[in-house]
């Protein structure tokens, strides 16, 4: 697991805030919210396995958020 960071998500990583969630450009309204957070300052990240899993903090939002890309 890599270290915290503060969002948004950086794309020297290879995640973005703005891509790393969706195929397509419409989100689901449950992804929506926690989606747009993660783009802007607030919230923290950390990744796994190499950038294929990333957990999300959102404290505004009271929602934490794992996804895996592998």
């Amino acid at each position: 697991m890599s270290s915290w960071s503060e969002t948004p998500l950086r794309s020297h990583e290879g995640i973005n805030g703005s891509g790393a969630w969706a195929c397509s450009n419409r989100l689901h309204p449950l992804v929506r919210r926690p989606h747009e957070a993660a783009g802007r300052p607030g919230a923290y990240y950390a990744t796994f396995a190499h950038g294929e899993g990333l957990l999300v903090l959102i404290p505004s939002e009271r929602v934490a958020v794992f996804l895996y890309f592998g």
